[in-house]
């Protein structure tokens, strides 16, 4: 079975189409109701990816961060935009807007792995 994402926030740089292209399922959430319903169905998720969307005051996000950390403890990365700084603390990994595929697609494999291995 492929390892399952939930993308949340609008794909600004086209991130899911590589994720895709490395194997991934990757399930694209636009609403915090969407979210909820990707994170409590049937297929667990493997990771969670926010991307940090121009015009978000923070509020969505933050009630994003909540729901995600109430229902799963799956590794969660944010997709920064590169004019916002939101909190790196609350993320198992940040991808800058400008780093490369291959770089944050190897990242996302290790942090999913990594995670993997802990719920054995």
């Amino acid at each position: 079975m492929a390892v399952r994402i939930v993308h949340f926030g609008s794909d600004t740089f086209n991130r899911a189409a590589a994720l895709k292209s490395r194997g991934y399922s990757v399930e694209e959430c636009n609403s915090l109701a969407h979210l909820h319903a990707a994170l409590v169905g049937i297929v667990p998720a493997d990771a969670v990816v926010i991307a940090d969307n121009e015009g978000n005051d923070g509020t969505v996000q933050a009630h994003a961060l909540s729901l995600i950390r109430a229902i799963s403890s799956v590794p969660l990365i944010l997709f920064r935009n590169e004019d916002h700084h939101h909190g790196r603390a609350d993320f198992d990994l940040v991808v800058p807007a400008d780093a490369q595929a291959d770089k944050w697609l190897a990242e996302i494999a290790e942090l999913i792995a990594r995670s993997s291995q802990r719920n054995f």
